[in-house]
């Protein structure tokens, strides 16, 4: 049976409501909320990350892998990031956009995609932050859990590289490893071409507790994110207490050929 695949990523969507709304320290104040949210240190930072080192890693894997990755955005995103999403997805087709109204989505953007397909298929749906990276070889790796006997399963790879980002550039890496991160968490799903109707296991609860839902593979045995450290990004200057703090209990990466393998867009800086 063929396998679909596709991974979503939220960019700065303002979403009264949502978890990350609920979360905030400012959620009575929509107006401190939607100024944090778009600052533009914030939103430079991530269409960075996003636009410029993480699409031309998707777009590469698509080519080997029937892919696509949703980017769900909202109207109130401000410009110029808004049009850097649209002409981004001019050049990197593999870019599904998904304007969202009231809440994300991503089974409904999936299942609007497949409704012409003719065939039936495996459907994989796995997720990644706006400021995170997937390894250019994750789907090659992930392929090879995702069979008909594993429907309704999840699959975790836990072992990734930590880093700073500042003035458009990674450093300082680290190698991390974590129980059922988020970043390229997947789930096995299926869509039936002649009811039309898509199937993906339950994932509403965070990642951290997914095993709690499906029976969950963890594959820690190689790197297959790239996981940013910052405090928001919109005042980072050099190595932020905090994220530096949190970043440098973890072992340094010396294999630094390794990590341009992986993150070919990386640019490494070894002076």
């Amino acid at each position: 049976m063929n396998t679909r695949y596709y991974g979503h990523t939220r960019f700065s969507a303002l979403i009264p409501g949502s978890r990350a709304w609920l979360v905030s320290p400012d959620r009575a104040k929509e107006d401190a909320y939607r100024e944090s949210l778009f600052a533009p240190g914030r939103l430079d930072a991530r269409a960075s990350i996003l636009l410029d080192f993480a699409m031309p890693i998707y777009q590469e894997m698509s080519e080997d892998f029937d892919y696509r990755h949703i980017v769900h955005y909202t109207d109130s995103l401000p410009e110029p990031w808004k049009s850097r999403l649209f002409e981004a997805s001019e050049r990197y087709p593999v870019m599904l956009l998904d304007r969202v109204e009231r809440k994300i989505d991503a089974s409904s953007v999936i299942a609007e995609d497949l409704k012409d397909r003719a065939e039936s298929s495996l459907v994989v749906r796995f997720r990644v932050d706006d400021d995170d990276l997937l390894s250019v070889n994750y789907l090659h790796r992930l392929s090879r859990f995702v069979t008909a006997d594993h429907l309704g399963w999840s699959v975790s790879f836990g072992r990734g590289v930590g880093a700073l980002f500042t003035q458009d550039h990674h450093h300082e890496f680290r190698i991390v490893h974590a129980a059922l991160p988020s970043q390229g968490q997947a789930y096995i799903g299926k869509f039936d071409a002649f009811t039309h109707e898509l199937w993906l296991p339950e994932a509403n609860r965070g990642h951290h507790v997914q095993d709690l839902l499906t029976p969950v593979i963890v594959d820690s045995r190689q790197i297959n994110y790239l996981r940013t450290y910052d405090d928001n990004q919109d005042s980072l200057v050099g190595k932020s207490a905090t994220a530096w703090s949190r970043l440098s209990k973890h072992p340094p990466l010396t294999d630094l050929k390794m990590l341009s393998q992986e993150f070919p867009t990386v640019i490494l800086e070894t002076a």
